[in-house]
């Protein structure tokens, strides 16, 4: 019931719903979180319910797209995003609270499980120049914004044998590369990570200078700053025992940065 619930709450805010946590009083906050973090947030959510009875429901997209939702006035208490641009800008105009740097993302080329080959730097070059690519839409994805840079780096480009395959998220370009052995993920690592060991595949990780702009980024919207709980629920996610969950998600935790 709490999922259906969820999804009639959020009609006309087109992305994927879960509901989680039980709540002890009437008390429900809700999340919309960039797809790359969206297990970590949800792991963090959960022990933040089981500790204070509150209700807690999670969205997830990409972050470009629940930006501009948020602009809509989509009924949402805290936006979760994969860079600090959407919610600085939400800071900027006075639709958010102070936005809180909790990580940084890491971008990585991932190939499934069925590739079970070495991960030289001849053989990845061989593997791009006949696989297709997946990627997030660099127009909404800070990570796809991130792969695309390093495509362009790599001077790789769609041919007629193959293609550049974009997801809106993060998570469907990941779906597309654990869809068919002759595609290439540049996805995040927190991904790779949420699969069992055995089906992690091979994966390359990425450059520290890909990973400067995916700074995971958490803002409590105008709405939600006076109350106490939501204050609550973002330090929550500011502490310690939060910090761990996201390294060891695969996420680095980075001291002193800060945003807008």
């Amino acid at each position: 019931m709490l999922k259906l619930f969820a999804i009639i709450l959020f009609v006309g805010f087109p992305l994927s719903v879960v509901g989680q946590g039980r709540a002890s009083n009437h008390e429900t906050l809700r999340i919309a979180v960039a797809a790359n973090f969206y297990s970590t947030a949800k792991e963090i959510a959960e022990a933040f319910s089981q500790k204070h009875g509150i209700k807690v429901e999670l969205v997830n997209g990409s972050s470009g797209k629940i930006y501009h939702q948020l602009l809509r006035k989509a009924p949402i208490d805290i936006f979760i995003s994969a860079n600090h641009r959407y919610t600085d800008e939400l800071y900027r105009s006075h639709l958010s609270g102070q936005p809180f740097a909790l990580s940084l993302g890491r971008l990585a080329v991932w190939r499934g499980p069925s590739y079970e080959g070495e991960w030289s730097e001849p053989v990845r070059k061989e593997l791009f120049e006949e696989s297709h690519v997946a990627i997030a839409n660099p127009k909404v994805a800070p990570f796809g914004q991130a792969a695309q840079r390093f495509l362009s780096d790599m001077g790789w480009h769609p041919t007629a044998k193959r293609k550049l395959l974009t997801g809106e998220s993060v998570a469907q370009a990941f779906h597309f590369a654990r869809s068919s052995r002759k595609v290439l993920g540049v996805v995040a690592y927190s991904q790779i990570l949420s699969l069992p060991e055995s089906s992690r595949g091979t994966y390359w990780l990425l450059p520290e200078p890909y990973n400067s702009e995916l700074v995971q980024t958490i803002a409590p919207l105008k709405s939600c700053t006076e109350k106490a709980v939501c204050r609550a629920l973002v330090e929550h996610f500011r502490s310690e025992a939060s910090s761990a969950v996201m390294e060891r998600q695969g996420y680095r935790k980075v001291a002193g940065l800060s945003t807008n």
